[in-house]
C-alpha cells in the first residue's frame, strides 16, 4: 500500500485504491506505484505521511492512492482518530465498501457533530456494465448508493464525486444521489492521458466530453438542481465548455436534448429522473 502527501489547492492529499481502474494510470504517473503489477497489492507495512498528532491548515483529503478496504480499515480507524483529536478536518474519499466504511464511521462517531469529517463517495455511472469496464474490482453502484443513503441517515456530512462521469447517465446520478448529499456533488471529466487509448476510443469518450455535450449536461442539471446549491463543476469540465456564451445558450435547443447518436449509446431511460 502506498502513501503520498501533496498540495492540492486547499487540500492536503494524504492517502493510503486497490480497485483496478483508471486511477491506476494516475498512480503510475505520479510514482505512487512503479509498475502496473503493483496496483492492487495491499500490505500492512503502511507508513502514513502525515504526523497524526499535528494540526494542519486546510482540509486533509484521504486516501489518495488506495481505497479503504477490509485490509486497512483498522489502520484507518487509528490514524484518522489521531488526526481528528489533533483538531484536523478530514475529507474521506472512497468507492465505499459497507464492511469497511460502516465500522470506520462507528469508530469515529464522536466526531460526527464537530463538522471535522465529510464522506465523499465516488459514483461515476449508473450502469453496471460500464462500471465493470472502468472499475472492474470496485464495489457495485447499488452498493455505493446504499452506503451513501445509510451514512446520510446516520447524520454524517456526505458528498459525492462524479469524476470522471463515464456515460450519459450523469443526470440520473445527480438525481439519484442529491437527496442524500449534505455537502457538494462534484462533476468532472476523464483526463485523456490517464485513460488507456482503447478504453477512450471504444467508449466514445471524446464525443461524450465534447463542448456541446458538456453544455447540454450542464443545462439539464442546472435547470433541475442549481437552486440546491449542491452542484459544483471541476475545472476540467468548465474549461471544456464552449467558449462562445451564445453557443452555450442556443446549442441544445429549448429542451436541452442530447444528440440522438449519443443518446442511443446506452439503453437506459435516464430522463425519467427529470420528470
Amino acid at each position: 500500500m502506498y502513501d503520498i502527501t501533496t498540495s492540492t489547492g486547499n487540500f492536503i492529499a494524504n492517502g493510503f485504491v486497490s480497485h483496478n481502474c483508471y486511477a491506476k494510470g494516475m498512480a503510475l504517473r505520479f510514482h505512487q506505484i512503479e509498475t502496473p503489477e503493483e496496483w492492487g497489492i495491499m500490505t500492512n507495512k503502511i507508513k502514513p505521511s502525515l504526523n497524526p498528532n499535528r494540526k494542519y491548515e486546510g482540509i486533509i483529503m484521504t486516501p489518495t492512492s488506495h481505497d479503504i478496504t477490509l485490509s486497512n480499515v483498522d489502520l484507518a480507524k487509528k490514524y484518522y482518530k489521531q488526526l481528528l483529536l489533533a483538531g484536523n478536518t478530514l475529507l474521506i474519499v472512497s468507492k465505499p465498501i459497507k464492511r469497511a466504511i460502516f465500522p470506520l464511521s462507528d469508530h469515529l462517531e464522536e466526531f460526527k457533530d464537530t463538522n471535522q469529517i465529510t464522506w465523499r463517495f465516488s459514483i461515476t455511472t449508473m450502469l453496471e456494465e460500464r462500471r465493470k469496464i472502468f472499475e472492474p474490482k470496485a464495489p457495485g453502484i447499488q452498493h455505493r448508493l446504499e452506503v451513501l443513503e445509510e451514512m446520510y441517515d446516520r447524520g454524517w456530512n456526505t458528498s459525492v464525486s462524479i469524476e470522471p462521469f463515464l456515460d450519459i447517465t450523469l443526470p440520473t446520478i445527480v438525481a439519484s444521489v442529491i437527496p442524500c448529499v449534505r455537502e457538494k456533488i462534484w462533476i468532472g471529466i476523464m483526463n485523456k492521458q490517464y485513460c488507456p487509448k482503447k478504453l477512450w476510443v471504444d467508449n466514445k469518450l471524446a464525443k461524450l466530453y465534447s463542448p456541446i455535450i458538456l453544455a447540454n449536461f450542464k443545462t439539464l442539471i442546472d435547470t433541475r438542481f442549481s437552486n440546491t446549491g449542491k452542484i459544483k463543476y471541476k475545472d476540467n469540465f468548465v474549461n471544456n465548455l464552449p467558449k462562445n456564451k451564445q453557443t452555450i445558450l442556443t446549442a441544445y435547443g429549448s429542451g436541452g436534448e442530447l444528440p440522438p447518436e449519443l443518446e442511443a449509446q446506452e439503453n437506459i431511460s435516464w430522463k425519467s429522473s427529470f420528470k
